[in-house]
C-alpha cells in the first residue's frame, strides 16, 4: 500500500468499516491499512464472545506453524499472564506495559511466538461493537530494533479503531 497521509489513511479506514460485510472477510485489508499507519510488521486480531470475554477466533497476517500451534496449546495460560478483561479496562495500554517488564524477552510467549519470528514489540486495541460490547483485540508487532511502540503511536492505533 503507497503511503497516505493521515486524513486519508483515516478514511480509508472509515470506508472499510462501512462495508457490508463481515469482520472476519475483511480484517485482513483492515489490519494491513492499520499497519500501513503505524510502523509494525505484523497485526494480528482475536474476536471475543460475551462478558467473559471468551476466545472465538483468531487471525494473524503472517504466523509460523510452530509459534501457532503453541499459541493455540497455551493461549488459556497466556490470557492468564495477560488476562483480557485488564486489556479491555486498559484500553490496551497493558500490553505495551507487559512488554516493557524487565525479564518479558525470556517469557514463554516472547520466545515461542514473537521472537521465533523477529518480532519483540507489541500493542493493542480492543474494538467494540456499536452496542458497547467487546468485539476482539486487534494487535501489532515489530521488530526489537524498531523500540517499543510510543504513545503517538499508541494513540494512532486507537485513533484506526474508533473509525
Amino acid at each position: 500500500m503507497a503511503p497516505l497521509t493521515r486524513r486519508a489513511w483515516l478514511d480509508h479506514l472509515t470506508l472499510l468499516a462501512e462495508l457490508p460485510y463481515p469482520s472476519g472477510t475483511l480484517m485482513p485489508t483492515i489490519l494491513e491499512t492499520v499497519r500501513a499507519g503505524v510502523r509494525a510488521s505484523m497485526a494480528t486480531f482475536g474476536w471475543v464472545e460475551g462478558e467473559h470475554l471468551r476466545p472465538t477466533r483468531f487471525w494473524a497476517e503472517r504466523m509460523d506453524e510452530r509459534a501457532f500451534a503453541w499459541f493455540m496449546r497455551e493461549y488459556e495460560n497466556v490470557f492468564a499472564e495477560v488476562p483480557l478483561r485488564g486489556m479491555l479496562d486498559s484500553d490496551g495500554e497493558i500490553i505495551r506495559q507487559i512488554m516493557q517488564t524487565p525479564g518479558f524477552e525470556d517469557s514463554p510467549l516472547c520466545t515461542e511466538v514473537l521472537s521465533s519470528q523477529g518480532l519483540r514489540w507489541g500493542c493493542c486495541a480492543p474494538l467494540r461493537r456499536t452496542d458497547g460490547r467487546c468485539m476482539g483485540f486487534m494487535y501489532l508487532y515489530r521488530s526489537a530494533q524498531d523500540g517499543p511502540f510510543s504513545d503517538l503511536e499508541q494513540t494512532l492505533v486507537h485513533q484506526a479503531r474508533d473509525r
